[in-house]
C-alpha cells in the first residue's frame, strides 16, 4: 500500500512539473561557448566544471579548455567555473534569443576547498567558504586517488572517522566516538532504507557513482530530524552532463578483487540523462575476529533522467542493487555458515522552481525498498532464516525567499512514511514522521553571517519534538575566520530495539533478544567552535572543537542474565573532540595534508563503548609529475592505543564483559596514477603497505594491491 501511495505521489508531481517545462520551452533558445584558462600562464585548462547557477545546466571544458552549454532560454544567468587546485570563478552573461554568447574565465591557482558548493549544513546551496558550521567535503578526485572501492573506504582516512564491522560483516560507522546508529547516512539528501541493527553499511555503496561527500560533525536534527544527533553524512552521486560523457574503469587486486564500472551521461533534445552500472567481486578475507567472508559480490544500476526549462528543472532517479556474501561465523565455540542476501530499490523526483524573482522551491519525493535475508546454518544442525522487508517512501520540500539581500528565509515540510516487516520483531509496524522547519540567514554586517532555525518533528508512538539550532561565522581578517554553531538533536527508538522477539540460534542454550515499547527518545546537545585560516595557494589550516552531550541513551542488558537480553534508556555521555587540518603546497604539484583528531568519551558504567583510539593522525603526501601526466599519492594513518571491552563466555555460558588492551599502530597506502593517453588512466595501488595485521581487533586484512584502468570520454 505505501509503495502505491508513493509511486502515485512522485508520478503526479512527474507529470505537472514535465508540462510546465513543455510550456517554458517554447522560446527559441541561446548558447554559451567559452573557454577557460590558467590565470597565471595563460595554458588552457581541460575538466573545469562550468555550471548555471540555480540549475543543473553545465559542462566540462576540452582539453583546449573549450566549453559548450545550448539551449538556453533567453535571459541573464550567472555561470561558476570549478576545478579542484583552482578558485572558483563567476561570470554573468545575458543570452539573447537564438545568439551565441562568447566568455572567458581565467581561474587563479589555489589549494583550497573553500569555493566548493555545499547543501548539507544549511539544505540550500552555499559556498564552502561562507557555512556558519564547521563541516568537511570528500571530492571526487580524493576518491579515486586512494582507489576507494565503497563509501567506507572513502571516508576510512578522514579525521574522526573510525570504521567497524557489523554483525553480519559489513562496514559500519563512528564519528568523533559516536555510533553509526546516531548518524544520518543520506542520499542525494534523502533517506534511504536497509540498516542492519540501525546502522548502514557502508560498503554497499559504491565509490565510483559519488561526486562528493559531505560531512557535518554534531547534532543536525534541525535540519533532518530523528537520527541526525551525532552528525550527517550526505552522498552526492554523480550528476547529468551537458556533453556527452564515457567513463568505463576496470579493477583487479589482491583477495579475489574484481570489478568494473560503466558510467554515461549527457544531453540530447532538452532530455537529460545518466547511466551507472557497477559490479565488484571479492574473495576470502577476514571481516572481524569472529567472521570470515569467503565470497562477496555486489552489482547495482542507477538511472537519471532530467527535464530542464528556464525557472527550474525536474529530475527522477531509480537504483537497483544486489549483493551476496557467504561467511564462517564462529561463536560460542560453534561454526556457522552464513549467507547473506540483499535487494534493494531506490527512486525519487526532484523538482527545482524558481516562482519569482525572489522564491525557490525545491521538492523531492523519494522511496526506498530493501529486502534482507540472513541465513545461519550450524554445521550438523537445520538452518535458521531471517528476513526482513523495509519500505520507506516519503517527501522533503523547502520554500526559500530571499526578503532581502541581507536576510533569507527557508521554510520547509518533511514526511516519511517507514514499514518494517522482520522476522525479529513481533509484527510488522509502520511509523510515520511529519517535520515542520524553519530557518533565518541573516547578514548584518559584511563579514557577520548568522543563522538560527528550528525544527518540529511528530513521530506516531512518540510526543512531538523541538530541534532548534543558532551558528555563526565571522571574518575576523582577510583569510581568516571564526565558525561557531549550537544545536540540540533526537534519536528515536527503532523497531528492533522497540518491537524484537528473537531466539538466536545457539545449540543447548536458547538466547532471547525482547524489545522495549517503553523507551524513550536519546536526546543530544552540542555545539562546536572553529578557527580557519588561509594563505592563498599556499596554505590551508583549521582547528575545531566539538562537544556533543547525550541523555538518555538506548543499551542493550540482561534482563534475565544469561538467557534474556532487552533495551533501556542509560543516563548520559559526554563526547569531546579536538580536531586539527592542515594543508600546504611545497611546491605547485607537491603538497602535504595533515590532520589529527582527539576524541574523549565520558559515559555511564551501565553504557560501554567499543574502544576507539582517543588520538588519530593522517598525513597524505600528493606530487604530480610530468605535467599531470604521473601523479604519485600516499597515505599514513596512526592511531594510539586503548582499551577495548569484548563480551565472552565464561564457565556458564553467559556472556560477561572483558577489558582488553589494543596496541598503537600505523597504516601506510600508496597509488600511483600514469597518464597513458589523454582518454587513458593506469592505477597502481597498494594498500596496507606495511602489512600489519591484528586477529583480536583489526585491522584483518593485510598487504594488498589492486590495478585500476580508467577509460573517459
Amino acid at each position: 500500500m505505501l509503495r502505491r501511495v508513493s509511486l502515485a505521489v512522485v508520478l503526479f508531481g512527474m507529470a505537472g512539473a514535465w508540462f510546465h517545462g513543455l510550456v517554458a520551452a517554447a522560446a527559441t533558445p541561446g548558447s554559451i561557448v567559452g573557454k577557460v584558462v590558467d590565470a597565471k600562464t595563460g595554458q588552457p585548462l581541460a575538466c573545469v566544471n562550468v555550471v548555471v547557477s540555480g540549475t543543473m545546466r553545465g559542462a566540462a571544458s576540452d582539453e583546449a579548455g573549450v566549453f559548450r552549454i545550448g539551449r538556453l532560454d533567453p535571459g541573464v544567468y550567472v555561470l561558476r567555473a570549478s576545478m579542484v587546485g583552482y578558485e572558483t570563478a563567476t561570470l554573468q552573461v545575458e543570452v539573447r534569443q537564438g545568439a551565441v554568447e562568447e566568455v572567458e574565465f581565467r581561474l587563479e591557482p589555489s589549494i583550497l576547498q573553500a569555493q566548493q558548493i555545499v547543501v548539507t549544513a544549511t539544505r540550500s546551496e552555499h559556498l564552502l567558504e561562507d557555512v556558519p558550521v564547521v563541516m568537511e567535503v570528500v571530492q571526487q578526485y580524493e576518491i579515486r586517488e586512494k582507489g576507494a572501492n565503497d563509501l567506507a573506504e572513502a571516508l576510512e582516512d578522514r579525521p574522526g572517522v573510525v570504521i567497524d564491522a557489523s554483525s553480519s560483516g559489513g562496514k559500519i560507522l563512528r564519528m568523533n566516538g559516536v555510533d553509526g546508529r546516531r548518524i544520518l547516512v543520506l542520499v542525494d539528501g534523502v533517506p534511504v532504507a536497509g540498516k542492519v541493527n540501525d546502522r548502514q553499511e557502508l560498503d554497499l555503496f559504491d565509490a565510483d557513482d559519488i561526486e562528493r561527500i559531505e560531512i557535518v560533525k554534531g547534532p543536525g536534527s534541525s535540519l533532518y530530524g530523528s537520527d541526525a544527533m551525532g552528525g550527517v553524512v550526505n552522498v552526492i552521486t554523480q550528476p547529468i552532463t551537458e556533453d556527452f560523457r564515457l567513463d568505463l574503469r576496470t579493477r583487479t587486486g589482491g583477495f579475489g578483487l574484481r570489478g568494473g564500472n560503466l558510467a554515461l551521461s549527457g544531453t540530447t533534445a532538452g532530455l537529460g540523462y545518466a547511466l551507472s552500472l557497477d559490479h565488484t567481486r571479492q574473495g576470502e578475507r577476514r571481516s572481524t575476529s569472529e567472521i570470515a567472508v569467503k565470497d562477496f559480490r555486489s552489482s547495482h544500476g542507477r538511472a537519471k533522467l532530467q527535464r530542464r526549462w528556464k525557472s527550474g528543472s525536474l529530475t527522477g532517479s531509480v537504483l537497483y542493487r544486489r549483493t551476496s556474501q557467504e561467511a564462517t561465523l564462529q561463536m560460542s565455540g560453534r561454526t556457522y555458515d552464513t549467507e547473506t542476501n540483499v535487494r534493494h530499490w531506490d527512486y525519487s523526483m526532484h523538482l527545482l522552481q524558481a516562482m519569482a524573482s525572489r522564491v525557490e522551491a525545491d521538492v523531492t519525493f523519494f522511496g526506498s525498498r530493501n529486502f534482507r535475508e540472513y541465513r545461519s546454518v550450524p554445521r550438523g544442525r537445520p538452518a535458521s532464516v531471517d528476513t526482513t522487508t523495509e519500505d520507506l517512501f516519503g517527501i522533503r520540500s523547502d520554500l526559500r525567499w530571499t526578503l532581502k539581500p541581507w536576510l533569507m528565509a527557508d521554510v520547509g515540510y518533511d514526511m516519511s512514511a517507514n514499514q518494517y516487516e522482520s522476522d525479529r520483531v513481533s509484527s510488522a509496524s509502520t511509523r510515520w514522521q511529519h517535520g515542520l522547519f524553519t530557518q533565518l540567514q541573516l547578514t548584518p554586517l559584511e563579514p557577520l553571517t548568522l543563522v538560527a532555525g528550528a525544527r518540529y518533528d511528530k513521530i506516531s508512538g512518540l510526543q512531538g519534538r523541538v530541534s532548534p539550532r543558532a551558528s555563526a561565522v565571522y571574518s575576523i581578517a582577510p583569510g581568516l575566520k571564526l565558525r561557531t554553531g549550537w544545536g540540540m538533536g533526537f534519536r528515536a527508538p527503532s523497531f528492533i530495539e522497540m518491537y524484537s522477539y528473537f531466539v538466536m540460534p545457539i545449540p543447548g542454550r536458547p538466547l532471547y533478544l525482547i524489545g522495549n515499547e517503553n523507551l524513550k527518545p536519546e536526546t543530544s546537545s552540542g555545539y562546536d567552535v572553529g578557527l580557519e585560516y588561509s594563505l592563498k595557494g599556499r596554505l590551508f589550516a583549521n582547528v575545531s572543537f566539538f562537544e556533543n552531550r547525550f541523555r538518555d541513551l538506548i543499551a542493550d542488558y540482561w534482563r534475565q542474565p544469561g538467557s534474556v537480553l532487552s533495551y533501556r534508556n542509560v543516563n548520559r555521555a559526554s563526547f569531546r573532540t579536538l580536531e586539527a587540518q592542515g594543508k600546504l603546497y611545497l611546491l605547485s604539484n607537491f603538497w602535504l595534508t595533515v590532520s589529527y583528531n582527539y576524541t574523549r568519551v565520558w559515559e555511564d558504567e551501565e553504557y560501554p563503548t567499543l574502544g576507539i583510539s582517543p588520538h588519530m593522525a593522517t598525513l597524505r603526501l600528493n606530487w604530480r609529475m610530468l605535467h599531470d601526466r604521473l601523479n604519485l599519492s600516499a597515505r599514513s594513518q596512526l592511531f594510539s592505543s586503548t582499551d577495548v571491552t569484548q563480551y565472552v563466555t565464561d564457565a556458564s555460558g553467559a556472556l560477561v564483559p572483558r577489558t582488553l588492551r589494543r596496541n598503537a599502530y600505523g597504516l601506510l597506502d600508496a597509488t600511483l596514477t600514469l597518464r597513458l593517453h589523454r582518454l587513458v588512466d593506469l592505477r597502481l595501488g597498494v594498500s596496507n603497505l606495511t602489512d600489519y595485521t591484528d586477529a583480536t581487533f583489526g585491522p584483518y586484512l593485510g598487504r594488498r594491491a589492486y590495478v585500476d584502468l580508467d577509460f573517459s570520454l
